[in-house]
């Protein structure tokens, strides 16, 4: 039961880069109630939420107001009073051009129990991002924030530009400048700044889709047009844009600006975003296909105490997972594998196992089957006898063929399910909103999870317009099937590897 008079927080998610988020303020998200978020929140923080969180949009953009800031209050308010922890969810820093002190006020007089996670205002990331310090020892020894988007209600402008334009050793951040960007520079110059200072401009600032343009301040507004620049922008004035060559980094990431579309199991997510992302890349993971554990109790000392087979072999990590969530049902552990030998496919498997303190006897870092049936079954001279393989359901491949085929008898457990999974409208939205570079599939079930959860006419679409790339050779016959030609065929499975194959495609 809820209490009679909840809690909220007023948190700064960042300026864009979802790793941007403070830790308390990314704890605080994880049990809220209630989340009321801002447009330019990055929505990947979202997925953080408890399930039956309530998500409540109040965006704002350029020229186009849905919800007035002081419904945004009342919902705070109501949200609250119904016993709810509420998280307002704000870009940037709340206390920084946010509006932050205005609804704390509010919250105050109605006497709710607020507090406030500061965190990083875009003023200081973008310059980051695009390699502009905006302090310099020995040059710049002072930085002002600047709002171009001043109080409508207000008589007149509380910005002194003239004094601004006259300042020495100084770097001038300014928010909300991208409609008035002419206004501001020939204003600068008519106080008194030299039109050759240099002066940038940084759009969609530390994501994979930034922007950024330098010149001279009068120059400055013609470029800003040409490369037809919008909100949300920062603009930077300051001598030490000079340093941008040298120390500019995010910019030249081998995969920055890059779309990669990952299809694949949910548990999947994390592991693909941070290995591509860290490349540069804006990843969206498609949840296509859900897994689930079976239902099921197995007679595991059946299995386990007879000396009909002496290998037990893992092809994935969800094997390995769901099997030993089975063993822990039981009430068993791992010691019931007595001295069977563990075999392992691909690094991530057999790290999964290192994970429950099980080093498997053989592993393969690939998935080239000719090479599993060297290494592998020649090796130990396993024709003629049997192993024992932990699988999904419809797990029937070439490995599994292979080993047919090398007269080597497989009895298999079935210990898990998987199914399609239709992934969010949010996520939809943005996958139409920009055709991706890459299209990757982490095993052969996801493509026609892909084609079940899109629909066969945007599946194929999407598919013929990007480079598809699966990460084992099996998974080409399930693509061939859908009659895309366009892909290849990555064993590279891992982060660095996987990384540097896409980048090297496009």
């Amino acid at each position: 039961m809820k209490n009679k008079s909840g809690k909220i927080f007023l948190i700064g998610a960042g300026p864009g880069d979802k790793g941007l988020i403070t830790v308390n303020a990314l704890e605080k998200l994880k049990v809220a109630d209630v989340v009321v978020y801002d447009r330019l929140i990055n929505d990947e923080l979202l997925s953080s939420c408890k399930k039956d969180c309530e998500l409540i949009f109040v965006g704002k953009e350029s020229g186009f107001h849905p919800i007035e800031q002081e419904k945004i209050t009342e919902i705070l308010i109501a949200k609250s009073k119904q016993g709810n922890t509420v998280v307002r969810l704000k870009g940037g820093n709340p206390f920084i051009f946010g509006r932050g002190s205005e609804e704390a006020v509010a919250l105050k007089k109605e006497n709710i129990d607020f507090e406030i996670i500061p965190g990083i205002t875009s003023g200081l990331a973008a310059p980051v991002y695009c390699g502009i310090p905006i302090t310099q020892r020995g040059e710049i020894t002072q930085c002002v924030f600047i709002t171009a988007h001043e109080c409508p209600e207000k008589p007149g402008t509380q910005v002194e530009w003239e004094k601004l334009a006259k300042l020495k050793n100084t770097s001038l951040i300014i928010y909300m400048g991208a409609s008035r960007i002419e206004t501001i520079s020939k204003t600068l110059i008519k106080f008194g700044m030299d039109p050759a200072t240099p002066a940038a401009a940084i759009e969609n600032a530390t994501l994979p889709i930034q922007r950024t343009i330098s010149e001279r301040l009068d120059k400055i507004p013609e470029l800003f047009r040409e490369q037809n620049f919008h909100a949300p922008v920062i603009i930077v004035i300051s001598p030490t844009i000079s340093l941008r060559e040298d120390i500019c980094w995010f910019e030249k990431k081998p995969l920055f600006n890059k779309r990669i579309v990952v299809a694949g199991a949910d548990e999947e997510s994390e592991y693909f975003y941070n290995i591509l992302s860290e490349y540069g890349a804006e990843v969206l993971y498609l949840p296509v296909m859900k897994t689930y554990i079976k239902n099921i109790k197995l007679n595991f000392y059946n299995h386990f105490s007879n000396n009909d087979f002496e290998w037990l072999l893992f092809s994935g990590e969800l094997e390995v997972k769901y099997f030993f969530e089975l063993l822990q049902r039981e009430n068993l552990d791992s010691r019931i594998l007595g001295n069977k030998k563990i075999a392992a496919i691909g690094h991530r498997t057999a790290n999964k196992l290192k994970f429950f303190n099980l080093i498997p006897d053989y592993s393969i870092s690939d998935f080239e089957v000719s090479s599993f049936n060297q290494e592998f079954v020649k090796k130990y001279k396993l024709k003629g006898k049997k192993i024992l393989r932990i699988q999904n359901d419809i797990t029937y491949d070439r490995i599994h063929q292979e080993l047919v085929n090398s007269d080597v008898t497989i009895e298999k457990i079935s210990i898990f399910d998987s199914g399609v999974s239709k992934p969010e409208q949010r996520i939809i939205e943005k996958l139409n909103q920009r055709t991706p570079d890459v299209l990757i599939f982490t095993q052969p079930d996801s493509i026609d999870y892909f084609f079940n959860a899109l629909g066969v006419k945007s599946a194929t679409e999407i598919a013929h317009n990007a480079h598809n790339v699966i990460i084992d050779p099996i998974t080409s016959e399930n693509i061939l099937e859908k009659n895309i030609k366009r892909y290849s065929i990555s064993t590279e499975y891992e982060s660095k590897n996987l990384s540097e194959f896409v980048s090297k495609l496009i």
